[in-house]
This record gives C-alpha cells, structure tokens and sequence, in this order.
C-alpha cells in the first residue's frame, strides 16, 4: 500500500503541460513523451532509477491525452504506470517525495482519495476488451500486450477477466523475453560487422600503396614508333617551351603534374599522350615527385599494351637509386614489408612532399619507434580532445629531436592537432597548449600557415602590403592595381576574418583568399555604417603569389 501510495504521489506531483485541447501539438508532445516512458521502462530492468522517470513521462502523456480526450491511450498510461511500480521499490518514491518537499505534504490528501477509490470489478471487463483489442492490433508488440494483461490480473486479481488473463501475459512474457534475445542477437551482430568494416578500413589505410594489389586494366593501344613519338615530342616541346625551361624542383614537379593532366585529354592521339606521360615520369624523376613518377607510368601502363609497367618503373627507379628514397622504393617493391625501406619512403613523403595519406601508412609499418606510435595514432583518427591532445603531444615531442623540414612539419602536425583540441578544453590543459601552440606559431615559417585558422602572431609574421580601411565606409581603395593573369592573396587580420569582402575593377564580390581580375582593389566592408562595436578600421595584408605559389 505504501508503495502505491507513494506512486499516485509520484504522479500527481508532476503537472501536466497546459495545452490547448485538441491541438496538432498536443497530440506529437503526448506521444514523445510516451515514447520516452517505454525507453526508460525498459531500461529499468537493469537501472530501477529509470522506472521514477518512466512514471514521470507516462503522468506527463496522460494528462496531455485526458484534454485531448484519447480514452484509449489514458488506459495506456495507467497500465504503463501500474507497470512501473514493479519496477520502482519504496526508496526510490521516498527519495523522489522527498525532493519535492513540502508540495508532497499538500497533496497528501488528493493522494489517499484517490487510493481508497478501488475500480469496481464491474469494469474488469473493459480493461480486458481494451487489452484484447489492443493485442489484436499490435501483435508484434509483447512486451505492452503483457503489461496491459498484467494489469487485469492486479487490478481484479479474483475475477474472471483476472484468470483469462493469467495465460495471455504469461505468453507474451515469454514471446518478449525472446523477442529480446532475437534483437540482441542482431544487435551483436551488426556491431560485429560494424566492427570488422571499421577494421577493414583501418587496414586499408595502414596499407601503403605499395601493398595495392596491381591494376587490372590491361593497355589495348599499341606502343607508337620511333618516328611518331620523336613528331610529338618536337610538338609538346613547342606548345610548352617555356614549362621545359624550368629548372627548380618546386617547379619541375608542377610540369610533371600539368603534362600528366593535359594527356587525359590528348586520349585521341597515341604519341602525344605517350610523349606527355613520358615527359611528365621524367621531370617527375628528375625532382623526385615519387608519387608523381609512379602514377605516370602505372597510367601508361594500362593504356599500351605490352608496356610492363612494373619493368619500367624499375628502370626509371634505376637511374636515381643512389638517392634514399628511390632505392628504398624499390625495395618496396619487392618487400612491401621491408620496415627501413617503409620509415625511409613515408619519411619522405610526409616530411618532403606533404602527402600525409601516402606517408603515414608507410610510417605504421616502419622500424621508427616515435614515427610509429605518430602514425597509429593519425590513422586512429583521435575524436575527443584528450585524444587530439595526446597525437599533437607525440609530434610536438618529434618536433623537438629533429630539424629542419622534419621538425618544421611534425609542429606542423601538432599544431594541427592542438588547434582542434584547445577550442575544447579550459583550465590547466587549456593553458598548457596555448603555450606550445605559441611556441609552434614563433618557429614555423610564414609559408606554413593554414589561412582558414590564422592566429595574430602568425598574421603578424606574413611578409606583405599592409592595408587599413574605414569599417564604415561603402568601399575604400586597397592600393592596388591587379592586372589580367596577376594573382594576390587578400589577407584579413584574425579579428576582421568575417568582416570584408573585395572587389577588383567592376567584377563581382570576391571572399578573402586569392584575388583575380583586372582593376583596382577595393576593400568593402561587411560592417553597419551606423554603429556596431568596432575599432573604426580594418586590417588587411596583401601578397602577390608567383607562379609557383
């Protein structure tokens, strides 16, 4: 008795919403909140805390379905709520009274009415007919079959609808209890999938390209002549006489890159788009773009056939293999396991290229301890800030034992890691990333710059035409001219990033970042002419970018 005392206390001490009767809104909050009462009924088998919320959210519907009149769903609710006494044992009610203080002692008095008035056995069987009616509809649905019939059984436990009933919850008791296991069994299931999939994905990733197994696209073209390629190679040294003066690496890579491009569209003649992967496998040599060299003569490869791709990449390879990393890459190509041969070729590629997706795989399966651990933590994917913290700490720590471009992009990394951490964290942690982050920010060179994320010291650092505007005025010269070809990177100061917009001659608005066209610069304002907290000027800095940029 006291036990269901205190549940009608339960519920009468939870005010229903105040609703408009017959609203489209009453209906969708009655039913989430029903909703969200199965949720935590089931959830208090394993938690009987659950069953105080549960009875909670069923007082809640039921009164949002008495105004709307459901007669129907109120009998759902009382059965839900009869249910999750079960459930509920004497401290948790006395636990929620309590808390409720001094309103539980005013409606003591509505409680015990309500208790005293006993449901005449008269009704047992419209509650059997609602339960029956309700099974016929929901089949499926065992576990509310059950406790409706659990109801009858405790409401008029002598009657006849009591006995009838006897049977019909026993049944869907048992027909629920292996529904669950069925679903759980599922459940298991796809997440063993789900498992095995993130696994595979996993193992792709560490897979260096390397251990790619080889393409199955076989050449149909024939190899041209002697005489045809000398033709094509005289003409693309005509078109692009002055991509074959460039002398630099840097430069040399983006010919190897441009030439590989061009031939996709040179498909109709043969001794262009020979000649043009050619070209491209050469200066790809020549500035060590590996990548670069590979993917040339792997897309030959399965244009011509009786072209040996494997052969000929050894060959290429063959000319330079005093370099590192050009015989570690055939190394790999008879062990793509070798682990010096992997820590020397993903060294290169992260440190030297900047292709983290090439190196990184490479590094998991190399013999350096430190690049390692860095590499399986990237390829882990950190999601939550302590996780993001930890890999920018690994390469932050990187960056401190070596030099160079190596030290330059492990704090690249880290710094990478850190922005994403620190926007998430305060206090000590907060406090001891800032620092580094400043630290990182001091020592990389102004080329390495994410332009998305400036900080002030950065922006600071960036070499360039220093420009101030009036924040309220409509446009306002930038101090430059740009001409047709000429490109300039527009550069806000972190704290104008979202504040200015540009426009070059009388073409249309362009955002910060690179700047095209042909005119003068104007600088406009995203800022109110009238008011709006400002310091009255903007900030900007301008870097005309050469070809190599």
């Amino acid at each position: 008795m006291r036990t269901i005392l205190l549940l009608a206390l339960l519920i009468l001490a939870v005010p229903a919403p105040a609703v408009e009767v017959g609203g489209v809104g009453d209906r969708s909050s009655a039913d989430a909140l029903a909703a969200a009462g199965f949720e935590a009924m089931k959830a208090a088998d394993n938690d009987p805390h659950r069953g105080v919320d549960a009875a909670l959210s069923f007082s809640h519907a039921l009164g949002l379905y008495q105004q709307l009149g459901d007669i129907d769903a109120v009998c759902d609710m009382q059965a839900n709520i009869y249910w999750c006494k079960k459930r509920m044992n004497l401290e948790n009610l006395q636990q929620y009274v309590a808390q409720k203080g001094t309103q539980a002692a005013q409606d003591f008095t509505k409680v015990e009415r309500i208790i005293n008035e006993a449901v005449p056995v008269s009704e047992a069987q419209g509650y059997f007919d609602r339960a029956e009616k309700f099974r016929s509809a929901n089949p499926d649905r065992h576990f509310q079959i059950a406790i409706r019939f659990s109801e009858i059984m405790e409401r008029f436990p002598d009657s006849d609808e009591a006995k009838k009933a006897t049977p019909v919850f026993a049944r869907e008791q048992t027909a629920y209890i292996t529904q669950v296991a069925n679903e759980r069994k599922i459940e298991k299931e796809q997440v063993n999938q789900e498992r095995q999939q993130l696994k595979q994905e996993i193992e792709q990733i560490r897979s260096s390209r390397f251990m790619r197994p080889p393409s199955v696209i076989v050449g149909t073209v024939a190899v041209p002549d002697k005489a045809t390629l000398d033709k094509s190679l005289a003409t693309i040294r005509s078109i692009y006489k002055d991509d074959f003066q460039k002398r630099r690496d840097a430069q040399k890579r983006l010919v190897a890159r441009k030439f590989f491009t061009e031939a996709q569209g040179s498909t109709d003649d043969a001794g262009v788009f020979y000649v043009l992967l050619d070209e491209s496998t050469r200066l790809a040599m020549e500035s060590e773009d590996y990548e670069q060299l590979l993917t040339s003569i792997e897309r030959m490869g399965e244009t011509f056939k009786d072209f040996d791709a494997d052969t000929y990449k050894r060959i290429v390879l063959g000319k330079i293999k005093g370099k590192p990393t050009a015989g570690a890459i055939l190394r790999l190509m008879e062990d793509p396991k070798d682990r010096h041969a992997n820590t020397i070729v993903g060294r290169f590629f992260c440190f030297n290229m900047e292709r983290w997706d090439l190196g990184l795989p490479m590094l998991s399966l190399g013999d350096d301890a430190d690049l390692h651990k860095a590499a399986e933590m990237e390829i882990n994917g950190p999601k939550d800030p302590g996780e993001q913290r930890a890999t920018g700490d690994v390469w932050y720590d990187l960056g401190r034992k070596t030099s160079g471009s190596e030290k330059i992009q492990a704090w690249t990394r880290a710094r990478h890691w850190y922005a994403l951490a620190v926007a998430q964290v305060t206090g000590v942690n907060k406090a001891m990333m800032d620092k580094k982050l400043d630290e990182i920010d001091t020592f990389l060179p102004e080329t390495i710059i994410d332009f998305d994320n400036l900080t002030p010291k950065q922006w600071d650092k960036i070499k360039g035409q220093l420009v101030t505007v009036p924040s309220k005025v409509d446009r306002s010269n930038g101090g430059m001219s740009i001409t047709a070809g000429m490109r300039v990177r527009a550069i806000p100061h972190p704290d104008d990033k979202d504040k200015m917009v540009f426009q070059v001659g009388n073409g249309g608005r362009q955002s910060p970042g690179i700047v095209t066209g042909n005119g003068q610069l104007w600088v406009i304002p995203r800022t109110s002419r009238r008011g709006g907290a400002d310091k009255g000027v903007l900030r900007l800095k301008l870097v005309v970018l050469g070809e190599d940029d």
